[in-house]
């Protein structure tokens, strides 16, 4: 299995730099969390990419519950095999910590690097 990931990653290579480009340009520092705008981009971006794709609304209750004030969501996507094999599975979160003092970062970080490498700083799966 991770021999044929490795063989997709390298064949989709600059499909996916494009990818996390465009997705670490979407401002979802927390708080707010921006969560719409980044669910949005996911739903429509894997749906493209044959995935099934659900968009859950976090209840407002559950939100209070934490003690938090704005809305959150979660994206659910599936991708079918074509057989009986192992199945991979990525956990993460939409939104990103807070970059520090906008006077002393930096923040063009947020137009993605052009170093793969620097996706790893950056927080990317």
């Amino acid at each position: 299995m991770e021999q044929k990931i490795q063989q997709t990653v390298d064949k989709m290579d600059n499909e996916i730099i494009n990818f996390l480009q465009r997705l670490v340009q979407i401002q979802s520092v927390n708080p707010p969390g921006n969560y719409d705008e980044i669910s949005d981009f996911l739903e429509k971006e894997l749906t493209e990419l044959g995935f099934e794709v659900n968009v859950i609304d976090v209840p407002d209750e559950l939100i209070q519950k934490v003690g938090k004030t704005t809305a959150r969501r979660n994206v659910i996507a599936t991708l079918k095999g074509t057989g009986n094999g192992k199945n991979l599975i990525l956990n993460a979160h939409l939104d990103t910590v807070p970059a520090g003092d906008p006077n002393k970062v930096d923040l063009s970080s947020f137009l993605g690097p052009d170093r793969k490498w620097a996706y790893l700083w950056k927080g990317c799966v």
